[in-house]
């Protein structure tokens, strides 16, 4: 009755939230309007620190209020520390109580924030900061010009130009260009801006130009990650987790989400078994954890939704998060069994500026290593050298069976990004198309797809909303192993086609047929359709204080037929007189997630507490009919009622329907706790209901996780050092799980069997197919986890070194 109860009001509470959706998307709208310093200066914030560098403070402001601040290093001392707290307040209120205090002055100039000593003269001018020099006592007799740009070389906008031990400066341009008015002598240029090393360059005084290339910061420790249900600083987290960003992505033809990481991340296993375009990339996570348990992969989460690597293009991918150890996977319980893949996607900075990004590549393929298999003339080479007992004949020809069924495929990819609005709406809207060839004849696999997302901040950023919707439409058609196996048994000497014509055959052979006539007289074709749409509300209702809700739901769809002509072997040699077969597929998802996130911090000690509720519940069915013996081929299976082996009423089990449905019940909890950023402390556990363990004792599982950690780097021992920038020590302890593949694994079962003779009518038996197994209990993995974390030589080297084990308790 409870669980009945928890199920009817979850499905109430996403009908609402669809509801609210669509009024959102209808009466909300977003438009581009020119942006104005005090435009910037009214923007509010919510934020409290403790003991923290101002360099970080800005990070956080800026992003906050979609702005950029703008300063000299050697002129403003960022590695100050701050502690305060606004709860609500403009941007201004920001800089008047916190930064004015310091010695620094401002000036809003769009979205930038000039930040100078307070003791300097501003220069008045609304596009640049540059102060008088007059006051540095040095003649100005003379410009230079530049252009700072990033590692891809593009440009960046607002990075801070001055000449070191001065306040002489200027920023750069939207094109990353700047000019700069310097004294007539030999001067060393100070480059900065948030989130690049800040660099230093000699400028002789007959030089008129530089070109400048900033690198970012590697190795920082406020980098942010995502650690499931929430994120936190690189720094502070105490379990084994892996981030790659998009500059780190694998570049060139990437065809998933996995190819993207290959080789990024330390013992994930990322695979492209084979050349079949319609195949996905395999992704094993420290190694394969269970033999016959629901979960067989990582848990793959796009915006904290779960999917597949193809349920998202590659180019609308921000980040990777990848949680390896079961300490940081045990709060998904057994969805995270195998390990967590978090996908961040890309959204709208909401800068007040429109932008359309297009982005295409073309590739082709080749097969790297050949099979060494013996030619034609191989062959006859070595029967008259004897070495080769006559078992084959020589028929006279020299066919390559691989050559004839492969080609050199051609793929293209094209990509169109739209993203707009403001701080308070924004939106990103992108397509893909995507056309690949496989390796062999006739495989292909065409994919369209649609993705739209949007963002909304109401009652002064309180309440936020995300809408999300997910659309694609995918033609294909794989390429059947077995012609490669015919492919690599066959005669080298034997003929693609016999002297009238036809396909040659040898089909008095045990399992020997031609490849090529397999392919050539066969057809096949799958459409497949996916739809998602998730939504999400995160409320703010007092400081520290964050509810949040989550909304999803997907739908796939599946269509495909297949059918061999008269001519295929199945004719030539089993008398099937033409086969066909079609059916299809559909799999609905929906999820609801309930979190309360309360974050606290007294004094040098800092918690968070996180609690939540899930449910998550999967409808699935399927048919699919096969039929043989047709009076033409030309209808292919699209007219399969037009076969009489289903009418003969000679065979059986030719008309099948599976119908299946599970859901998953969650309830969860998360402490995480620091002192001054250098103890730190993790517990989760997690609580689930399993329906696959309907009928058993053990319908609940429960999965429980602690971890440490030690930032050595932090202590008063290591300040005087300069080899080590961060040193981090940790360990973790976690429990994840794994319930049945299979439904009523627990329960006894009664399943149809033969017929009988009764009263001159043959009657289909009932007879017992599985015993009961009341004692049918959650797979559990237990694994330990000690790690070290460290960057070296001004985060010049870094690194994590990583020793777990694995252990797997009442395996399936």
């Amino acid at each position: 009755m409870e669980k009945n109860l928890l199920i009817a009001l979850t499905r109430l509470a996403m009908r609402l939230m669809i509801i609210y959706i669509l009024i959102a998307v209808t009466v909300f709208s977003s438009y581009a309007v020119p942006v104005h310093g005090q435009e910037t200066l009214n923007r509010k914030i919510t934020m409290a620190v403790n003991n923290t560098e101002l360099k970080a403070v800005l990070e956080k402001v800026q992003t906050a209020v979609d702005a950029k601040f703008v300063f000299s290093p050697t002129i403003i001392d960022v590695k100050r520390k701050l502690s305060f707290s606004l709860q609500d307040k403009t941007l201004a209120e920001f800089l008047q109580k916190v930064i004015a205090p310091l010695g620094i002055k401002y000036k809003a100039v769009g979205n930038l924030i000039i930040l100078f000593d307070a003791r300097e003269t501003e220069q008045a001018n609304a596009v640049v900061n540059t102060i008088s020099p007059t006051e540095d006592k040095k003649p100005v007799n003379r410009e230079i010009s530049g252009v700072v740009l990033d590692e891809k070389k593009s440009p960046v906008a607002g990075a801070s130009v001055f000449i070191q031990g001065t306040s002489i400066g200027t920023i750069t341009d939207a094109n990353g260009k700047f000019h700069l008015s310097v004294p007539d002598e030999n001067v060393t240029l100070e480059i900065s801006y948030v989130g690049f090393k800040t660099q230093t360059i000699e400028v002789s005084a007959n030089t008129a130009s530089v070109n400048i290339t900033m690198s970012t910061s590697a190795g920082d420790m406020n980098e942010v990650i995502v650690i499931g249900y929430g994120t936190q600083k690189k720094g502070d987290v105490t379990s084994s987790v892996a981030s790659v960003k998009a500059a780190n992505f694998v570049k060139g033809s990437v065809r998933d989400a996995g190819q993207l990481i290959q080789g990024k991340v330390a013992g994930l296993t990322v695979v492209n078994p084979s050349g079949d375009p319609t195949g996905s990339t395999q992704i094993i996570l420290r190694g394969q954890s269970t033999l016959m348990g629901q979960n067989q992969n990582p848990l793959v989460l796009i915006d904290g939704v779960p999917g597949d690597l193809r349920m998202i293009t590659p180019q609308d991918i921000e980040s990777v998060d990848v949680l390896k150890d079961g300490s940081a996977a045990a709060i998904y319980g057994t969805r995270g069994t195998n390990g967590v893949i978090f996908i961040t996607t890309k959204r709208a900075n909401g800068n007040n500026k429109t932008s359309v990004d297009y982005g295409a590549f073309a590739s082709i393929q080749t097969i790297a290593r050949k099979p060494d298999m013996s030619t034609a003339a191989d062959m006859r080479g070595q029967i008259a050298a004897g070495l080769r007992k006559n078992e084959l004949i020589d028929q006279g020809a020299s066919t390559d069976w691989l050559k004839e069924i492969t080609r050199t495929p051609f793929s293209q990819d094209h990509n169109l990004t739209i993203r707009g609005g403001n701080s308070t709406t924004n939106y990103l809207a992108s397509l893909n198309y995507d056309n690949a060839q496989g390796l062999f004849l006739k495989s292909y696999n065409q994919l369209f797809s649609g993705r739209f997302d949007m963002n909304h901040n109401m009652f002064n950023n309180k309440l936020k909303l995300n809408v999300n919707a997910f659309s694609s439409s995918r033609k294909l058609n794989g390429f059947n192993t077995g012609d490669y196996l015919q492919a690599l048994r066959q005669n080298p000497t034997a003929p693609v086609k016999d002297s009238a014509g036809n396909w040659f055959q040898e089909l008095s052979k045990f399992e020997y047929q031609s490849p090529v006539s397999d392919l050539m007289e066969s057809r096949g074709q799958t459409n497949e359709g996916l739809s998602r749409f998730n939504g999400s509300l995160a409320f703010l209702p007092f400081k520290g204080l964050k509810l949040s809700a989550l909304f999803s739901y997907s739908k796939w769809m599946q269509e495909y037929g297949y059918a061999e002509t008269k001519k295929h072997a199945s004719t030539l040699r089993d008398n099937r007189n033409g086969y066909a077969r079609e059916g299809g597929a559909e799999s609905i998802d929906r999820l609801t997630e309930l979190t309360a996130e309360y974050s606290k911090s007294l004094s040098k000690h800092n918690f968070t507490l996180l609690g939540g509720y899930s449910y998550q519940e999967n409808n699935y069915n399927d048919r699919q009919m096969e039929n043989w013996d047709f009076p033409t081929d030309i209808f292919d299976w699209h007219n399969i009622g037009l076969g009489r082996a289903i009418s003969s009423g000679d065979y059986v089990n030719l008309i099948r329907t599976f119908q299946s449905e599970t859901n998953l019940i969650g309830l969860f909890g998360r402490l995480t706790y620091n002192y001054d950023q250098k103890y730190l402390f993790m517990a989760s556990i997690r609580r689930e209901e399993a329906s696959q363990l309907w009928g058993t004792n053990n319908k609940w599982g429960t999965f429980p996780a602690v971890s440490a950690g030690w930032r050595i780097s932090r202590e008063a021992f290591m300040q005087n050092q300069t080899l080590i920038n961060d040193l981090k020590l940790r360990a973790g302890y976690g429990v994840t799980g794994s319930q049945p593949f299979d439904l009523f694994r627990g329960v006894a079962l009664l399943g149809y069997s033969g017929f009988v003779l009764s009263n001159g009518n043959w009657i289909q038996t009932l007879v017992p197919t599985q015993n009961a197994n009341p004692d049918l209990k959650w797979e559990e993995k237990r694994e330990t986890n000690i790690g070290l974390d460290f960057s070296l030589l001004n985060n010049r080297v870094s690194g994590s070194i990583d020793l777990y084990d694995r252990q797997v308790h009442n395996l399936l």
